[in-house]
């Protein structure tokens, strides 16, 4: 059955249960580099942040804003 699920990809744990896939195959977005067509989401696109990096995976302290925390999140989520 090939099941196609739409959402928040920082999210993923609200509509998937845990340990549900045993592979992920992803793409994820580059910086700045393109827009979806996501009318009133375009500002949850991942890639759209305003900073690139805001360095906190090197000291332990994501801001949970810039491309680097939300692309960090998102593999934390898979």
């Amino acid at each position: 059955m090939i099941q196609l699920i739409q959402g928040n990809a920082l999210k993923l744990s609200e509509f998937l249960p845990a340990n549900h896939f045993h592979t992920v195959a992803t793409s994820p977005p580059y910086f700045g580099l393109r827009r979806y067509a996501t009318g009133a989401e375009q500002s949850n696109e991942i890639g759209q942040e305003k900073l690139h990096d805001c360095s906190g995976w090197a000291t332990g302290q994501n801001c949970g804003e810039c491309f680097i925390c939300h692309i960090r999140q998102f593999a934390a989520e898979v």
